[in-house]
């Protein structure tokens, strides 16, 4: 129904997976799909990137946080 499509596209989600290549296409797909309140994050195995998780995480309180390969 159009309410759940709604609920579920106001869902704040944080996305986090390995590397950054995908990071654009993802972010351009999911917004186009009606996911606005979205986040994600390629990172490495670096305290640089375990600096920006940590963050990102502090941000908001967020609905879903996905961790991927």
């Amino acid at each position: 129904t159009t309410s759940s499509t709604t609920a579920i596209n106001s869902l704040k989600i944080l996305g986090v997976g390995a590397g950054t290549k995908p990071i654009e296409k993802m972010q351009r797909t999911l917004t186009e799909k009606g996911y606005n309140n979205i986040k994600l994050l390629g990172l490495y195995n670096t305290e640089e990137s375990d600096q920006k998780l940590i963050a990102a995480l502090k941000e908001k309180q967020w609905d879903a946080v996905t961790i991927g390969p």
